[in-house]
Order: structure tokens, then sequence, then C-alpha cells
């Protein structure tokens, strides 16, 4: 932007999320847009449910401004990963581009298919005499115990593969005779009951961590705090303490989200299936966290 285009910039005294402040960052030495909305929010991203009350759908505190645009200002999505940790944004639409448009391959020559943050965060909760409070924000929420949230990722499938040439625990999604659910069964390669590209299952949660951390450094299987705070996020954000709850695409009037992600599956009911295609044993994996 040279002097002519900036003599022509209007000024606003009211934001929106389109708006975004130009800045620098000195550690990466390059210029980055901010949120403009994070440069005046003061408030947390939070949600309190009231005690004396059964209703799992909570009512939201803090900054209606900054649970709006939290999942923004902590770059909350998909991402395909590298083993070094580094990470590159896919659109939010369509999970075969980046976020530029260009295109994306989930196969793993471009890394792991993951969902998570590139951001760090906090996270506390609360209570008083009439609610229980659960908030995150970008900066510590003053008053309150903070518990700081690094960047994270999962799985973007909530399941993984093995890879059998390596014995490593792998999100890509790719059906070649290289990657394997089930429990690492090479007799059923070529059968009906086929695990190529499927999800592990049937092997210890031990084996499977070990499978992970192959990798490299940080990477995990199972790690119960990312699945708490995958739960976290959507109370706050959803609003709702039932993240079971049907699903459902309206806004409120407020522009939030509502509802929840539905029950999805709960039970196994076709038991020949199950035991005749990948063992009784079923493992839902939340690996390669960091």
């Amino acid at each position: 932007m040279d002097t002519r285009e900036l003599n022509n910039v209007d000024t606003v005294y009211e934001v929106n999320a389109n708006m975004v402040a130009i800045g620098y960052d000195k550690a990466g030495q390059k210029y980055i847009g901010i949120a403009a909305g994070a440069l005046t929010e003061t408030g947390y991203a939070g949600c309190r449910w009231a005690k004396d009350s059964a209703n799992t759908e909570g009512e939201p505190c803090g900054s209606i401004h900054k649970i709006l645009m939290f999942p923004q200002l902590i770059g909350l999505g998909c991402y395909l990963v590298q083993n070094n940790h580094s990470r590159r944004k896919l659109s939010a639409d369509n999970s075969y581009k980046f976020e530029d448009g260009s295109a994306a391959a989930l196969d793993g020559s471009m890394g792991h298919y993951q969902w998570g943050t590139g951001r760090q965060m906090y996270y506390s909760q609360w209570e008083d005499a009439k609610y229980c409070y659960e908030a995150f924000d970008i900066k510590p929420i003053p008053g309150h115990w903070n518990y700081l949230i690094p960047v994270f990722s999962r799985s973007a499938t909530g399941n993984c593969a093995i890879d059998r040439t390596n014995s490593t625990l792998v999100s890509y999604i790719n059906a070649s005779t290289q990657y394997r659910g089930g429990n690492n069964d090479v007799g059923r390669d070529a059968l009906y009951t086929s695990q190529l590209g499927k999800c592990v299952s049937n092997m210890p949660t031990s084996t499977l961590s070990d499978c992970a951390r192959k990798n490299g450094n940080m990477w995990d299987a199972n790690l119960p705090f990312v699945q708490y705070i995958t739960g976290a996020l959507m109370r706050v954000l959803f609003h709702n303490r039932n993240i079971q709850a049907a699903f459902n695409s309206s806004l409120t009037a407020e522009g939030l989200r509502q509802g929840g992600m539905s029950p999805g599956l709960s039970q196994i009911t076709n038991d020949w299936a199950w035991t005749g295609l990948i063992g009784w044993r079923l493992i839902k994996v939340i690996s390669l966290l960091f």
C-alpha cells in the first residue's frame, strides 16, 4: 500500500469480521493482518450454566463478539501437518484445497490430515453461587486460574490407519496396501473384509501410542487433554454442554451456533459385521496430537 492509497482510507468507528488492521511481526519479519476485533475486544469467549437447571443449553457470556470471532482468532480448522509440526491451513469448505485455493492432497504426500488450532490460547472454568462457567481467550482471563493450551491438532476424520511398512500411526486418507486399519491383518487385503485405508482398531492403546510417536517428537495417541479441550470448545461455541445434541444449521439472533454435532454412531448394532470384519475390540482413535 503506497501513500496515495493511505490517503483514500476511510475512518470507521465500528468493526466487523471482515476488517483487519495491518501490523508487523518483528519475530517473523513480515507484515500481518490482525483481526480488528482482536485489537478492541477485552472480553472472553464464555458460557455459563445455571446450577439449579438440568437444561444442557447454557447462556453465552463474556463477549458475544469474541465468541463469534474466536475460531478465527485461534485458527480453528483443518490443516495438513508435517512430522516436524509445520502446518498449512486448509480451506474452510473444501479440505482438498488450501486457504489460497491451491490443491491439497490428503493421501500423506503433503502431511497428516488434522483438525486443530494455529495459535495458543487460555482456558478457565469457575463457579459462583448461581452459575458454572467455562471460557477461552487468547490471553489470560483476569481473576481466574488459567490453563495455557498450546497449539494442538488431532486426526480430522477422528481415526487413523497404520502405515504397515513403518509401523507408524498416520492420519492420511489413503487406501493403498501400505495403509491398513483393523488389527493390521494382511490376510484381509484382497477380501470383502478388506481394511485398507480404514480405521485402526483391535490394537492396545499403548501400541497405538508407540506407533504415533514414530512420527517424531510430541506425537501421541488418545491424549485425554485434547479430547477434553475439544469438548470444552464445542460447549462454549455451541453454548451447550451436550455436544451430541441434534445438529442445527441455523444461527441464533446474535449469529452464534447452536445445537450440537448429533449422536453419531454410539453403538454397534450389527455384531456379525464387526466381529467378522475387524474383531470385537473397537478403539476410537484420537491420535497424532501435539
